[in-house]
């Protein structure tokens, strides 16, 4: 809370930090993916999204409804026949405040305009977890397991990538570490921003 503001509303450790950083995904067909030892995943589907090149110089405008984020979830869940309540991960580009907001929002997590409230009621969740001496259950907040941006810091636009790569492990179940995985976790969504909200694309994963 004493954190040195760097913008209205926003503090220097809500911003990710800039930082090293790389990640690998390997694409192939079923038929070479089935002498795995994991469990075979799938690319359900995905959209993307373009919106204005820039927005005015207004802190005031809370650009509800004006990032691309919002079309890119709706073609996304219209091109797989998916719904939010049908997903148990959610990765979400969060290099700022505002942008995880609005992803929360466009994902159909929280309602629009009422992302920051989805976010105090879990954390008012997660005190209270705290206080008994236990943890907040992954499935109660499957966003972000591996941190997000917070945690990696901002390598340029691999952390959109990071959270492919949580996406796998929560499907495979191999995100035991931390006591991050979420139980039965059978289908995945990945969001990542460019720009000032100004493209966007989704992609849904799961289970074969």
């Amino acid at each position: 809370l004493e954190a040195p503001e760097v913008a209205p509303a926003v503090s220097l450790l809500e911003c990710a930090r800039k930082a090293d950083g790389a990640a690998a995904v390997i694409v192939v067909s079923p038929d070479l993916a089935r002498p795995s030892s994991l469990p075979p995943l799938i690319l359900r589907g995905g959209a993307e999204a373009a919106g204005p090149g820039s927005y005015p110089l207004d802190h005031e405008a809370t650009l509800v409804g004006a990032s691309s984020a919002a079309a890119a979830f709706k073609l996304a869940y219209e091109a797989t026949g998916v719904t939010p309540s049908e997903v148990d991960y959610f990765g979400i580009y969060d290099c700022f405040p505002i942008c995880f907001l609005r992803g929360l929002e466009a994902a159909g997590i929280a309602p629009l305009g009422e992302g920051g409230r989805w976010i105090e009621d879990r954390y008012r969740a997660l005190v209270k977890a705290t206080e008994r001496g236990s943890r907040l259950p992954p499935a109660e907040f499957p966003v972000n397991t591996h941190g997000g941006l917070l945690s990696f810091g901002a390598p340029w636009e691999v952390p959109a990538l990071f959270s492919v790569v949580e996406a796998c492990h929560q499907l495979a179940a191999t995100a035991s570490e931390g006591g991050r995985q979420i139980p039965n976790c059978r289908r995945a969504l990945v969001y990542g921003n460019g720009g000032v909200f100004t493209a966007s694309a989704v992609a849904i994963v799961e289970r074969a």
